[in-house]
């Protein structure tokens, strides 16, 4: 090819792509689109249904609302409309399935900053303060968990991944190889979360000699375990893994961590919490005791998407001797060379991770703290305590509702209870009563088994949930499991 003619060539290509900067104007116009959009999401967020059923035209009315337009404006119109007007409303009040992730403002705003500005934060070289930012919150989730200075960690896309990597610098710090995982023992409690088995699955391939301990009032049977561990080194197995859990998804329960801990240090075994819900309840005085022993712990799961109300996509873990993670991780490549640089002292999260390449997460937690502090995210943390026990109360105090288990922290379970009648029927009027409830749209409830029985979970952790929501809630669950009563009557 000619010279003349590769640089018409690019000449022509250069022309084309710098459609994909925005001008001054372009920057303003989808700027101002996507505030007033999110102004009037959040203005309305009140008066929105919590929960729409998808109805068999809702993909087929998005594509045709979407058309061929290509103006970001009118695109990011439809989107809106689409994810409001179908399925859970995740940021409203009315959010009491699952775990409610809140969608904090300020972790959107700082979302859109971090990545306006894409700075590679996974090395220091690269990015001195935003790598300085990480290890700031790096820092305060270890002093929340009561950690020393030994202590490191990562932040996450999520409770799934911080598990994930928890497991494999527990796997690699016990030396634990292949030959080993026949004999090798976890203990799960009835209620782990199913991460830690996907977890499991993906790093030992099914294995492992995987124990589940039972429960006492659904929650880990301390003694059961110790009489567990024995057996299994009396096999001549080795007991390595036990997973704890700080609040567990299924009731908001809590582990008697501090006598797991004893355990765990008794038999050398490696003691991993999941707090990805329940964890940032340490920060309320009236909970705090429950997470006595948790820094005993030698890795903790947390999740700033929940307890802090952030953004999805914000997990965290933390181990307790952080050079076990940085030992597991540290890797490089002659094409990383040149970040080598020993005027910077900073850890480079790259280094203590899986990730290389990361969105700049740690912002959204950082910006938080610096803004409202951590007393505000007490005070609101406190405030769903109150208004779970205020709910449990009124609930419990109507016809045929009953209290399913204990409560620890924000979420509790019910079912309803006929006058009469079989362990089926009773399922089966609960089920009804979710399906009743769910059809007001006003809020969203989810399901879990108890003993093998259904019942429904309310799970209040939405920062814009207050005494109006559990209010209306009170009111709905009256008038349908009313309206049960009087068709079982008929």
């Amino acid at each position: 090819m000619l010279f003349t003619e590769l640089e018409s060539q690019i000449s022509a290509l250069t022309t084309a792509s710098a459609a994909l900067e925005p001008t001054p104007a372009e920057l303003i116009s989808w700027q101002e689109a996507a505030d007033n959009l999110l102004r009037e999401f959040i203005g309305s967020l009140s008066t929105q249904k919590t929960f729409s059923p998808s109805q068999p035209r809702t993909l087929t009315d998005f594509d045709q609302e979407v058309g061929d337009s290509d103006s970001p404006q009118h695109l990011l119109a439809a989107v809106k409309n689409g994810l409001t007007g179908s399925g859970i409303s995740t940021a409203g009040a009315g959010h009491l399935g699952f775990i409610p992730g809140g969608g904090l403002y300020l972790g959107a705003v700082a979302d859109h900053f971090a990545a306006g500005i894409n700075a590679f934060t996974a090395d220091a070289y690269s990015s001195p303060i935003g790598v300085y930012i990480h290890n700031q919150t790096v820092r305060w989730l270890a002093d929340l968990i009561g950690y020393d200075d030994l202590a490191w960690g990562d932040v996450t896309s999520g409770g799934s991944q911080a598990t994930l990597t928890a497991l494999c610098v527990a796997r690699d710090a016990s030396g634990i190889k292949p030959r080993d995982y026949a004999n090798t023992c976890v203990y799960l409690g009835e209620h782990t979360h199913h991460c830690s088995k996907k977890a499991l699955d993906i790093l030992f391939a099914g294995d492992l000699q995987i124990r589940y301990v039972p429960s006492i009032n659904y929650v880990m049977d301390h003694a059961w375990l110790a009489n567990q561990i024995e057996t299994d080194i009396k096999k001549g197995l080795k007991p390595w893994l036990i997973v704890a859990t700080a609040g567990s998804t299924n009731l908001g329960l809590v582990d008697p961590i501090s006598l797991i801990s004893t355990l765990a240090r008794k038999y050398k075994i490696w003691l991993h919490v999941d707090g990805a819900y329940g964890g940032f309840f340490k920060l309320c005085p009236e909970t705090s005791a429950m997470f006595s022993g948790l820094a005993e712990a030698d890795s903790v799961v947390l999740d700033p998407h929940k307890g802090m109300f952030l953004p999805y996509g914000c997990g965290a873990v933390i181990f307790k001797d952080g050079s076990h993670l940085g030992r597991a991780f540290a890797a490089t490549g002659s094409y990383l060379q040149d970040r080598v640089n020993k005027s910077v002292s900073q850890r480079s999260p790259m280094d203590y991770s899986m990730e290389l390449t990361r969105p700049f997460r740690s912002l959204r937690v950082w910006l938080a703290i610096k803004v409202y502090g951590t007393s505000i995210f007490a005070s609101a943390l406190s405030e769903k305590l109150l208004l779970t026990r205020y709910a449990c109360q009124k609930i419990s105090a109507l016809p045929n509702i009953v209290i399913a288990a204990p409560i620890d922290l924000s979420i509790f379970a019910f079912r309803y209870q006929p006058a009469s009648g079989d362990l089926r029927s009773r399922d089966d009027c609960t089920k009804e009563l979710l399906r009743k409830i769910n059809l007001h749209g006003d809020v969203f409830l989810t399901s879990t088994l108890i003993d093998g029985h259904f019942v429904i979970r309310v799970a209040v952790l939405s920062f814009r949930t207050h005494i109006q929501t559990m209010d209306s809630l009170v009111k709905i669950i009256g008038e349908e499991s009313l309206s049960i009563t009087m068709s079982l009557k008929s």
